[in-house]
């Protein structure tokens, strides 16, 4: 059973990933909250989602507001699946 974190970190390509980001420490936070709070609390994964691409060289070349986007739908079909490995 993998947590909503875990789902995250395995969406995400490893281009985007930046050296130095406590992406790893964010996404064991996600799995202590488990779904339903990761739910309540997705705009903050979003604002941190985002927040981390915009230190990241590759995703500066995108719109905001296709960053955004895609944080958001990372963040729901990981929690989604999380749900769906129960």
């Amino acid at each position: 059973m993998a947590g909503p974190g875990t789902e995250l970190k395995a969406m995400i390509p490893r281009f985007f990933k930046s050296s130095g980001c406590s992406c790893n420490d964010y996404s064991k936070k996600m799995d202590r909250w488990g779904a339903d709070k990761c739910e309540r609390n997705i705009d903050n994964i979003i604002h941190y989602l985002v927040s981390q691409a915009s230190k990241n060289a590759i995703a500066k070349h995108f719109p905001s507001g296709l960053v955004r986007s895609q944080a958001e739908a990372w963040a729901k079909e990981a929690i989604r699946r999380s749900r769906e490995s129960k």
